[in-house]
Formats: structure tokens, C-alpha cells, sequence
């Protein structure tokens, strides 16, 4: 998968709106079952009990930036552009809706963060000298 633009221009004369809610892949069964399972609606009742309004959380492991926006809502403000996190994504989407909470994802989430590959994240840091413990 590609970084793609919010706005992606597909003619001359006409703009098409993509949002990151289109780029939802449809959840394989395992993926589904897992995403409604008593493991993940239990992260989201946490998630839910943790935070505070405003408050957010970036889910490293999935790629997802998530907000508590109130006690029944919660919204992903980022999602980092790799199949990975769109799938992640997709499966808390359903894990919310599931224990009846709104999960918002378009408009609020304006921001794709391009994938870097781990090994491309960290130079070389053989020459580069560390903290100095006495």
C-alpha cells in the first residue's frame, strides 16, 4: 500500500474526497472474531476507563493514534500507512461498535503517517557515544 492523499485528484475538473474510512479493508474471519472477542472489548473498556477526555494514546504495536473524545466515544486521530495498521484499524472499529461505543475515524482522521521500515528508523550508532553512568 501506497501513501495516498486525503484529496486525490482523479480528472481535471473533479476532486474526489478519499478518506482514511475508505481505505478500511473488509476483516478476514479470524480478524473479526478476534476484533469481538472478550481480549479486545476488554482493551477497550480500558482504553475507555483510562484515559480522560482529550486525553490520547498511540497504539505503536497497531500503528494507530487513538482519543477519548467523551465516555461513549472515541476517535483514531492517525493511522500510520501500512496494510498492518489499516487491518488494526479496521478490527477497532468493529471492537467499539461492538461494546456499543462510536468509533470515529473520518473526518477526524486527517493524518497518515508514512510507514518506515525498522531498519531504516535507526543510522548507524556505533560512533555516536551514549549517556555516562558514574
Amino acid at each position: 500500500m501506497e501513501m495516498k492523499e486525503i484529496n486525490e485528484k482523479t480528472d481535471e475538473n473533479m476532486i474526489t474526497d478519499v478518506t482514511v474510512y475508505d481505505w478500511l479493508p473488509e476483516l478476514e474471519k479470524d480478524e473479526f472474531d478476534y476484533a469481538v472477542s472478550h481480549s479486545s472489548l476488554s482493551w477497550v473498556h480500558m482504553f475507555m476507563d483510562a484515559y480522560r477526555n482529550g486525553q490520547t494514546n498511540m497504539v505503536s504495536d497497531i500503528g494507530v493514534h487513538l482519543q477519548r473524545v467523551n465516555e461513549n466515544t472515541a476517535r483514531c486521530i492517525s493511522v500510520v500507512d501500512h496494510p498492518h495498521c489499516f487491518v488494526g484499524l479496521s478490527m477497532m472499529k468493529v471492537s467499539f461498535e461492538t461494546a456499543n461505543l462510536k468509533f470515529e475515524i473520518s473526518p477526524y482522521t486527517t493524518l497518515v503517517v508514512p510507514y518506515i521500515p525498522e531498519d531504516d528508523r535507526c543510522e548507524d550508532t556505533e560512533d555516536v557515544p551514549g549517556l555516562e553512568v558514574a
